[in-house]
């Protein structure tokens, strides 16, 4: 019918979740990423969330595609079951047999068991996988959960993905299932799709139906985005008829009385929006306000009429209007960025080369108290010397006196990486002259070279270094290390959790620099001409460029990429990482290949830290990988 009209295919708006059109919005990659990451843990049961035709059997579905080849799966769909019959169900799915005549639910478990310990011991793995679960009694629940009881030293021999609506999340919350709830290790709830991707959703379905033009204007895809509430089913359904109404009119351009006719249609309901909404609802609250304005001039009486009239004069239409969901951006307008960013930081400093904001927007929220000092630092009243003195007080110094220390023993670490005998030489020095070797808070700044602050960031990783025989980067990869340089914010150093190098904003004749060694609440210790100081976080927000520099160690002496498919040794490295943050053994034998299984392992740890699951192990990811290393130097403890 409407499809050799429109020239596509008619199955683009299908509600079958037919993978040709599988379209994986940020969420629901997320969804899928944690998923595969539960399963592959092997750490009992997974918890999927949902509104009703929001892609969560669809994510299911492409789960199963990516689940290694010895993995058996038993998928139980709408159990309105007795435990009894759920287990009946769970066998039948397994291809588990059992009596014929009246069995049980002892003779279920102990099948069910027989078959776990004998597919683990061939190295199979076994998934129960359970849709609509918001149905399951809590008896039942009890009887799924009693099965992941069955375990090695390393795993459990059952692994149980739950697939349901948001009533299943007030189920598992029940006190009766608290053993269930506590067995979860990964969860994730899907909710509707914003304006942005129900664009994309759309045209995406038509590109792969064979579209050759553009069918849905930007005002139809907003007006199908407010009727069907981003729900991917109902922009399915929506779609669908709104191609059929207009053929059946012989229209080739979709108005909105169409799409406001066939949602009438297909939802059974008035359309949800329209454009009398906003002078209705203005009127509606205007009317409000004047009732109460009345019984509260009534009940005072003062029934002063300019003074209500110009109270009244603020409600008008214009003032008056619906307010868009947080993450709707106005297609008609693409170039413009209505992402609200803070004045203290220009948007060209924010990080195109690091990793994490490849592909993430940058949020500067957590780091909103730090530079919101900068704006109201003449505000507010200069914090009273007894309050800092105390702060310094706290910190534990560790600094050495170079002059008289040199020939007696070289400092190899400082601050909170130090070794305990030079911590306790450190300790033995004078505590008046180590106070006056820290810096007043109130004196400015001092940004040394850049050869001197690499050979103080050197020393915290208990390395020598000097500028004049070799550049620094040289130098670390002889030691093992490797240099990362990015551009961003304060909370992008924070997230790396490294020593770092900030350049400062202004060069007089050359850059200078800062080494930044910790960080202690709203202040930061900082080196300066080789004494240690206490530097609120937002002066050197204020004086620092953006640009930073810090040493790292790959997980592979040398190694600072791993993409999907690489050999080597550095595989074997990354299999033990992921082993040792997992819990699990490492494989056996070791591998020397990057495989879609260690991938889809990577990908979920990057999700589960908000960096790009690209499943590229690049330096960021490495550094996160590394966090908690023993022989590594952290700005936050």
């Amino acid at each position: 019918m409407f499809g050799q009209y429109f020239n596509i295919d008619e199955s683009a708006f299908s509600i079958a979740p037919n993978p040709k059109y599988l379209y994986l919005s940020k969420q629901h990659e997320e969804a899928l990423a944690h998923l595969i990451y539960g399963v592959t843990r092997k750490g009992g049961f997974v918890c999927l969330t949902g509104d009703i035709g929001t892609g969560k059997t669809t994510i299911c579905r492409c789960m199963f595609e990516q689940l290694p080849e010895n993995t058996d799966i038993a998928f139980v769909i709408n159990p309105n079951f007795s435990p009894k019959e759920l287990l009946a169900s769970i066998c039948d799915e397994l291809q588990i047999s059992y009596s014929s005549f009246q069995p049980g639910i002892k003779e279920y478990v102990k099948r069910l068991n027989e078959y776990l310990i004998d597919a683990h011991s061939k190295g199979r793995s076994t998934v129960l996988v359970i849709d609509e679960a918001q149905n399951l009694s809590i008896e039942a629940l009890e009887h799924v959960r009693a099965l992941t009881n069955l375990e090695t030293n390393d795993q459990k021999l059952l692994q149980i993905i739950l697939i349901g609506q948001p009533e299943l999340r007030v189920l598992l919350a029940k006190p009766e299932l608290e053993q269930v709830n506590q067995r979860i290790t990964a969860r994730f709830h899907i909710g509707p799709m914003s304006l942005n991707e129900t664009n994309h959703y759309i045209n995406h379905r038509l590109s792969v139906a064979g579209a050759k033009q553009k069918i849905f204007s930007v005002a139809n895809i907003k007006q199908i985005f407010r009727l069907s509430n981003g729900v991917p089913r109902r922009i399915n359904i929506l779609c669908d008829r709104v191609l059929l109404g207009a053929y059946t009119i012989r229209k080739s351009k979709i108005s909105s009385d169409i799409i406001n006719q066939s949602a009438q249609e297909v939802f059974g309901e008035a359309p949800a929006y329209s454009s009398m909404l906003p002078k209705a609802l203005a009127a509606s609250v205007s009317i409000l306000l004047i009732s109460g304005l009345a019984i509260f001039a009534y009940q005072n009486y003062i029934f002063d009429k300019p003074v209500l009239m110009s109270s009244l004069n603020v409600l008008s239409e214009k003032n008056i209007q619906l307010t868009p969901r947080d993450n709707e951006v106005d297609l008609s307008a693409p170039n413009e960025q209505k992402t609200k960013v803070d004045v203290n930081i220009k948007p060209e400093k924010l990080a195109p080369n690091l990793e994490i904001s490849q592909t993430k927007k940058v949020n500067l929220v957590a780091v909103d108290s730090v530079v919101q000092q900068n704006k109201s630092k003449k505000e507010k009243p200069e914090r009273n010397k007894k309050e800092i003195n105390e702060k310094k007080a706290s910190y534990k110094v560790n600094y050495v006196d170079n002059h008289e220390e040199k020939t007696k023993k070289q400092v190899k670490v400082i601050a909170n990486v130090a070794p305990t005998s030079v911590v306790e030489d450190a300790i033995e020095l004078s505590l008046i002259e180590t106070k006056s070797k820290l810096g007043s808070i109130k004196d400015g700044l001092h940004f040394t070279e850049y050869g001197k602050a690499y050979q103080q960031l050197f020393r915290l990783w208990a390395i020598d270094y000097s500028s004049t025989n070799v550049s620094p980067c040289e130098h670390a990869f002889k030691n093992q290390l490797h240099c990362f340089n990015g551009k961003g914010s304060i909370k992008k150093v924070i997230d790396l959790n490294r020593p770092v190098l900030l350049k400062s904003k202004v060069d007089h004749y050359k850059p200078g620099y800062l080494v930044m060694v910790s960080i202690e609440g709203e202040y930061a210790v900082v080196i300066e001409k080789g004494d240690y100081k206490l530097i609120p976080m937002s002066e050197i927000v204020e004086n620092w460029s953006g640009e930073f520099e810090m040493l790292w160690r790959p997980l592979h002496a040398g190694i600072s990429y791993i993409k999907p498919g690489q050999e080597g040794a550095a595989i074997t490295s990354l299999d033990k990482k992921l082993a040792n943050l997992q819990g699990r053994n490492i494989m056996k034998p070791n591998p020397l290949v990057y495989s879609q299984d260690l991938v889809n392992q990577v990908r979920a740890f990057q999700i589960a830290n908000n960096l790009p699951s690209d499943g590229v192990v690049g330096p960021v990811t490495q550094m996160f990988f590394n966090q908690g290393n023993a022989n590594t130097p952290y700005l936050v403890k």
